[in-house]
């Protein structure tokens, strides 16, 4: 069986070289298989091998875009996100923590990078508790912020922070750039940021609850836990960076990257509303 898996993924792989994987390839697949085979594909275009051995990688991109196509979050997952995004403004609205970061929003970069900063990592805070509330354990997350970042000099659909967590240790790290490139001293980008990464944080905390074997199968986000967790163990992701910029939909469309964007964008408008 296991050799039989390994032929399957080698099949679609060569196929994603020089031509279109179709969908019932990828559908033939396994959670685990596809995640692999996202991986060995992401790498072979870091390489460039569909470029060298077939002058092209249009077709390999485009392969990308039908794997990643096939992943989806249970409706559960949606109303969870409606739910605790619900239950995140009330908190900030209702609360003298939340009063204070609404107030520094109002007045957002008048008290300086380090107050902007505060209050983007406050507004993190209560985003995680509030959001693995009676679901999972919080993990430890440090903030990083920086300008370092090469692709916030581009915009558009790249990502202008990042999330990355440690399975074995249980902890993570958001990064944030910080810069003018960035448009980090627009309030609407810096929390819309922030937030995104939070959002792939509280998946990551869900990918780490299903790793210790903390969450049940009867569990309505088991499901989904155990995606987060194949993309994490696999790391079963598309970075903007190999692809081209008018060719992003493997990144855009990747299911944590949708839920992250539309979280993002939502809390953003919403307590910028608020703050009001």
């Amino acid at each position: 069986m296991k050799n039989d898996t390994y032929d399957k993924i080698k099949e679609v792989f060569n196929t994603a070289m020089h031509e279109n994987v179709q969908p019932e390839q990828v559908n033939a697949l396994t959670l685990h298989a596809k995640c692999t085979l996202i991986h060995d594909i992401v790498d072979a275009l870091r390489r460039k091998e569909p470029q060298s051995k077939y002058g092209t990688a249009r077709h390999t991109r485009q392969s990308l875009v039908t794997i990643v196509d096939s992943f989806s979050a249970s409706d559960e997952l949606v109303e969870f996100q409606e739910t605790k995004g619900r239950h995140f403004l009330y908190e900030i609205a209702n609360t003298q923590n939340g009063w204070s970061i609404l107030n520094n929003i109002a007045a957002w970069g008048s008290d300086g990078a380090d107050a902007m900063k505060e209050t983007l990592v406050e507004a993190s805070k209560i985003h995680m508790e509030i959001y693995t509330r009676g679901i999972c354990s919080v993990v430890p997350v440090s903030y990083l912020f920086g300008d370092k970042n090469k692709d916030a000099q581009r915009l558009g659909a790249i990502s202008l922070g990042g999330f990355s967590g440690d399975l074995k240790n249980g902890t993570g790290t958001i990064r944030v750039v910080d810069n003018e490139n960035a448009q980090f001293h627009l309030v609407e980008r810096a929390l819309s940021t922030m937030h995104h990464e939070t959002t792939h944080a509280v998946q990551f905390c869900l990918a780490n609850a299903f790793h210790h074997g903390r969450m049940s199968p009867n569990h309505p986000l088991f499901d989904d836990a155990k995606m987060f967790h194949a993309i994490e163990v696999k790391n079963a992701i598309v970075p903007s960076s190999i692809l081209k910029n008018t060719e992003q939909h493997a990144y855009v469309n990747q299911v944590h990257e949708i839920l992250a964007e539309a979280e993002g964008e939502k809390l953003s408008a919403n307590l910028i509303e608020l703050a009001q």
